[in-house]
């Protein structure tokens, strides 16, 4: 028998399906809620663009009347940090900052600024007065502003500072060592000087002073290499002063009238230009010689020559000078024994025996004598045959006008 299909129970017939609920006005409130909420957006966008926009006028004016100027004391105040909220101040509080920090700092150079010009070159004044402009600067501004305004016045006077200090010791050095050269020139004139009067023991100890003294200022205040080029200058001038100082002696105090020192000092220099090798004492040690260079031989040559031609100039100054003196002393003597042989008191024998002591002594020259001795012989033979006033006037006017004539 055929199989039959099992049999299911029966279910209900078709879904049940309940009426929908009616939630279009819900979605229309949703909808202006949302275009409200547009709405409020976009105007709060167009606000805060607008603030921004006048946020850096705004800025700058807040700074201007946060740092005004006392008009008592015409220092600079600073008052608080202009800081807004709300629209805008997301420009607006760090232009204001920044306009405030760059006002400070503005003022901060400006006193550095004129404290370096006042004391470009005084240490000791520069930092006096900027200590105690910033000290008041600073003492002005708010709390949180000082230590950044302290740390930027630090910055910028460690470098003026230094440059005021820089010209400070340059100065200070160039006096020392406008000091010290000049006790280094006076040592030098020392040395050559006894060099050459040939004091050689003084002159080792002059030198030993000159380098002890020196000593304390070679890399401080004397350059190295320029102190020792000077020693070695000093040293051919000492070479030289000593030679020519030889021949100087020889000339001005030698032996014999000046005309023959004179020829032997010529001489001496005619041979020193023959001569290939000058050797003359070593200064730092007697007992050695310094062979002269071709330059030193040549410098101390032109050096004997014009102290020859001195020498010269001199002698025959003094010999014009004595000249000239002995003419005044004789016509001085003249007239005195003038005066003698004119005198009544004293006898013709002894105004002759006056007249003759003077031209043996020299005070009056022989021709003078012979004129004095006609005199006093012509007023005598005059006596003898008259003693008229008048002819002893003309006798004595003659004779005047014989020894002016002379």
């Amino acid at each position: 028998m055929a199989r039959q299909p099992r049999q299911q129970p029966i279910g209900f017939y078709g879904k049940f399906q309940p009426t929908g609920v009616d939630d279009s006005a819900a979605r229309r409130m949703q909808a202006l809620a949302g275009l409200a909420k547009q709405v409020g957006g976009m105007a709060e966008q167009f606000g805060i663009a607008k603030a921004e926009e006048a946020a850096p006028a705004e800025a700058a004016l807040a700074v201007e009347e946060a740092i005004t100027v006392d008009p008592e004391t015409g220092e600079k105040v600073f008052g608080e940090v202009p800081v807004r909220k709300g629209w805008g101040s997301r420009v607006f509080n760090p232009l204001a900052v920044a306009g405030y920090e760059a006002g400070m700092e503005n003022e901060i150079t400006s006193l550095v600024e004129n404290t370096y010009t006042k004391f470009p070159t005084n240490t000791e004044g520069y930092a006096t007065i900027v200590s105690e402009g910033i000290a008041g600067l600073i003492g002005n501004m708010p709390a949180e502003m000082k230590p950044q305004a302290q740390l930027y016045f630090n910055q910028i006077n460690k470098t003026a500072f230094s440059k005021v200090a820089t010209a400070e010791n340059k100065i200070n050095t160039d006096i020392a060592l406008g000091e010290v050269n000049t006790a280094i020139v006076n040592a030098d004139a020392n040395i050559t000087n006894l060099a050459f009067e040939g004091r050689l023991e003084d002159l080792q100890a002059a030198l030993n002073n000159r380098d002890e003294y020196a000593s304390k200022y070679i890399g401080r205040v004397l350059d190295p290499s320029t102190y020792a080029d000077g020693k070695i200058k000093l040293k051919n001038e000492i070479v030289n002063q000593l030679a020519l100082g030889e021949f100087d002696r020889a000339l001005r105090k030698g032996e014999g009238e000046p005309s023959v020192r004179i020829k032997q000092a010529e001489d001496s220099l005619k041979e020193l230009r023959a001569q290939d090798r000058i050797a003359i004492p070593d200064p730092a040690d007697p007992t050695k010689t310094i062979t002269l260079t071709p330059d030193q031989k040549n410098t101390l040559v032109k050096d004997i020559s014009n102290n020859i031609s001195d020498f010269k100039d001199s002698e025959i100054k003094a010999a014009e000078e004595l000249r000239q003196a002995d003419e005044l002393t004789q016509i001085a003597n003249y007239n005195l024994a003038m005066v003698t042989a004119q005198d009544d008191t004293i006898s013709p024998e002894q105004k002759i025996v006056s007249i003759n002591e003077a031209e043996a002594k020299g005070s009056v020259r022989k021709e003078d004598a012979v004129l004095l001795r006609r005199y006093v012989n012509s007023v005598k033979a005059l006596n003898a045959v008259t003693n008229s006033q008048e002819m002893g006037d003309i006798l004595v006017r003659v004779n005047d006008l014989n020894a002016n004539l002379n």
